[in-house]
Order: C-alpha cells, then structure tokens, then sequence
C-alpha cells in the first residue's frame, strides 16, 4: 500500500491543480468499486443509453469511443458522459458495450487520469442523469431503462 500510496503523491506532483481534481475522483470512484460489495451474478442490470432529443444519433462503436475517453466532441459540441450509481446498470453496459469487465473500465480510467488525459464519466444517480440530459446539448448517460422517460432519447437499450 505504501508503494502505491509514494507512486500517486509522485505523479500528483508533477501535475497541476485542475489534473489533482480528477485524479482524486478517479481514484476515490476505483477505491469505491474495489471495496463495495460484490455484485450477484444473477442480478438484472437492464440498461438505457439516453440523450438529449437535440444531440446526434451514435452508434454502438461511437459509444465505445466516447465512454473510454478517445472521442470527445459530437456534432460540433463537447459531451459529458455519466453512469449510473446503480452498479448492476453500469457492469452491464460496460461488459454489453465496451466489452470490458467493470475492473478493466475502471482501470482504464485510472490509467487516463494519471497521465492526464481527462478524468471518466460521473457516477450520479439516475435522476441527476436525467436532469442534466434534459440541460445539456451533448450529455450521454446509461440508467437503468426502468427509470427512461419519454422526454429524453435512448440510443440503446440492453439487458
């Protein structure tokens, strides 16, 4: 734990205030993941990726770019990017879409933030996702497809 805990205070060093803030998120969203409780193998993580009416249709490949930080603008504007809270709703869309394990997304992210690349989506719950889909131009966020309202537009639906 000390190794790990010498290499973080190294790299936060050499980065500036604005990096600190999402490698702090990251690493508290990894601490987070590795220590809450397993989830059941046998739990249904039915899942919606939702939008804004005005943002663009995206295809699967395209969602695979944006959720591991290699795309970044859609139809001319920045998007944002959240998850669930609901950690059977974001396994399953991570291992249906990404084709990760949930270890590796978050990993992932890990790897990006720590060489300054941009921190992961934001983990709210699925009303915050919705609030701020219906606020934001480009927002793209996965919520459990329960909770969808007409008001917003799935681009995808799984189970």
């Amino acid at each position: 734990m000390k190794k790990i805990k010498n290499i973080i205070i190294k790299k936060v060093k050499s980065v500036n205030r604005g990096r600190i803030l999402g490698l702090l998120t990251v690493f508290s969203l990894l601490f987070c993941h590795l220590f809450s409780p397993a989830i059941s193998l046998s739990s249904q993580g039915d899942f919606a990726v939702i939008t804004n009416p005005a943002c663009p249709d995206v295809s699967k490949d395209e969602l695979k770019l944006l959720f591991l930080g290699y795309k970044k603008i859609l139809g001319g504007y920045p998007v944002e990017l959240f998850v669930s809270r609901d950690e059977a709703v974001t396994s399953d869309f991570i291992q249906n879409v990404l084709g990760l394990k949930p270890s590796e997304f978050n990993s992932h992210w890990l790897k990006r933030a720590l060489s300054g690349e941009g921190a992961g989506p934001k983990r709210l719950t699925d009303e915050e996702i919705i609030s701020r889909i219906k606020n934001i131009q480009c927002a793209i966020g996965v919520i459990s497809s329960k909770k969808a309202t007409p008001d917003i537009k799935i681009l995808l639906k799984g189970k």
